[in-house]
């Protein structure tokens, strides 16, 4: 039983370390090579499955400590994320689509043909779809008394 802390505590010092020693390239690594770094570590299922909790635990908890945290600095880089994430795909998607419509029509109504629209949908819509997906998700989960 006093193997397994040590286990993980490897586990979390060779990934920690292959990060930081390798830059952007060990990070790759590691998200490739991934599995097989669970496997030097774990044997079985339940051991990895275990290991793997016991790191989503950590990191919850580090999570709710930064979101405790008193400085804007700490506590606050998250929602300035989501912030920054939300201007700029409100800049990248409804301003361009504005912009782009004005432009076409003008186009059209100038030339007096029928030119094609000069935005494809396909990243939109794979957006949409996926914010859709998480929502189904949620539903999903709650439907099945998973979370509340």
């Amino acid at each position: 039983m006093s193997d397994k802390p040590n286990k993980v505590k490897d586990f979390i010092s060779s990934v920690v370390g292959g990060v930081t020693s390798g830059g952007v390239s060990g990070a790759v690594d590691l998200m490739s090579n991934g599995g097989d770094l669970i496997d030097r570590f774990f044997e079985t299922k339940d051991e990895k499955r275990e290991a793997l909790m016991e790191i989503a635990k950590a990191q919850i908890a580090q999570n709710t400590q930064e979101a405790k945290h008193s400085s804007i600095w700490v506590a606050g880089w998250r929602p300035f994320i989501g912030w920054v994430l939300g201007l700029g795909l409100f800049f990248y998607y409804p301003i361009r689509f504005a912009v782009a419509t004005y432009l076409w029509a003008r186009e059209v109504l100038e030339s007096g043909l029928l030119v094609d629209y000069p935005i494809d949908a396909a990243d939109m819509i794979q957006m949409v779809l996926a914010m859709l997906g998480m929502a189904g998700l949620r539903s999903y989960e709650k439907k099945q008394k998973i979370t509340k």
